[in-house]
């Protein structure tokens, strides 16, 4: 079950794209491998009643790969994985 459905929510948390890189080179499938550098601030898990559920903390720069295809004029995460967990 996604956290929020049955009226609980997620404050917080802001994601900040420190960077974007890539060679653009494509693969046999048709993706690209982009290495990413993030930030996610502090945010809060929140229950229906508006009690805090679980807290959070903010991270410090996360570095992520992170797989794309170009479709219908735009690009589309395909799948993202943590370097280094």
């Amino acid at each position: 079950m996604e956290w929020n459905s049955k009226g609980r929510w997620i404050s917080g948390g802001l994601v900040k794209a420190n960077g974007a890189f890539t060679e653009f080179v494509k693969s046999s499938t048709g993706e690209y491998q982009v290495s990413t550098q993030l930030e996610q601030s502090a945010g809060a898990l929140h229950k229906a009643d508006a009690s805090i559920e679980k807290s959070v903390p903010g991270s410090q720069v996360l570095a992520d790969i992170m797989i794309v295809r170009f479709v219908d004029g735009r690009w589309k995460a395909v799948n993202v994985d943590r370097l280094g967990a």
